[in-house]
């Protein structure tokens, strides 16, 4: 089992001048030039991350996916090669990707809600593909000097009215459309309310559709889990992967009650069926970053083993 973080580094974030990868624009002072200087930046802060994580001997990572900014705004949105750095940002890319292959890192990426294409909405569902897609992109640049398993980590977005048959149909059939190397990347995580995606819903609907593997987030299993055990359903999540190492998310609520908001850190320990899951892959969704990571290990005395 091992640990890992998303997106912010808050040790680099607060250094003079500051290292992270979320330099973005709002609309109306966006232009090509400056999109492209800040994603040349963002870039080049990436694999300053990715060293700062092999020094403290953290191996999983989820990349932002504010890389590039306004890369898929409907007004605005470009392709990567079309940047006037573009040669240089690739580069910076293809860095990252060999750096983290060479020290067996494990990166993913997780678009934000508008990537969903089970919706009864053509245009949200267009909108959906193009996100997915353009990560797909990134993580192709990423991967071109090096082998990687970069997994794209999605939810279904909605049952719409309870809809569940109507909206897997609607989601396979835009899945369909996907190309080879972006269906290849997808991978679809249970939701964190009653009565929406399960990892038992995601299984019978979508799963056995089309392969998908999923991610099972421990703290949205206290939302949505049809009545099964979290270790049954982390196991059947664990079943869908095919052999490559399986991704978990962990998390606790901010405050004592029970919500989906996260915590700045971690009171509980992973369970032991997780602890002792030697291929499994962690996410940490703390607000501390890092640092809650590594209070963590601390704490409860991590050993972390296994690829």
């Amino acid at each position: 089992m091992r640990l890992g973080y998303c997106c912010i580094n808050m040790t680099l974030r607060a250094q003079k001048p500051p290292v992270y990868t979320g330099r973005t624009l709002i609309k109306r002072l966006f232009s090509m030039e400056k999109a492209s200087a800040l994603a040349a930046r963002n870039t080049a802060d990436l694999l300053a991350i990715l060293r700062w994580n092999q020094e403290h001997d953290i191996h999983v990572f989820r990349v932002t996916s504010g890389l590039f900014p306004r890369l898929t705004d409907p007004e605005n949105g470009y392709r990567i090669a079309e940047l006037e750095n573009a040669r240089v940002i690739i580069k910076n890319l293809r860095a990252a990707g060999r750096f983290a292959a060479r020290h067996n890192m494990r990166l993913s990426f997780h678009p934000g809600p508008f990537a969903l294409f089970g919706s009864p909405d053509k245009k949200v569902n267009a909108s959906g593909l193009r996100e997915v897609g353009a990560h797909a992109e990134i993580a192709a640049y990423i991967c071109a000097d090096a082998e990687l398993d970069i997994p794209i980590n999605i939810h279904i977005g909605g049952s719409y009215h309870g809809d569940f048959k109507g909206t897997a149909r609607r989601w396979l059939d835009n899945f369909a459309k996907l190309s080879d190397r972006t269906r290849a990347r997808l991978v679809l995580e249970n939701d964190d309310r009653a009565g929406g995606w399960s990892i038992r819903k995601l299984h019978g609907y979508i799963h056995r559709a089309s392969g998908i593997p999923l991610t099972i987030d421990l703290h949205h299993f206290l939302f949505c889990h049809d009545g099964f055990s979290m270790e049954q359903d982390y196991f059947l999540a664990k079943s869908t992967w095919g052999g490559r190492s399986n991704q978990a998310h962990y998390s606790e609520s901010a405050g004592r009650k029970l919500k989906p908001a996260h915590s700045d850190f971690l009171k509980k320990p992973l369970p032991d069926f997780v602890l002792k899951d030697r291929g499994a892959h962690v996410l940490l969704e703390t607000k501390a970053k890092e640092l809650a990571l590594l209070k963590y290990r601390r704490q409860f005395k991590i050993r972390e083993t296994g690829w």
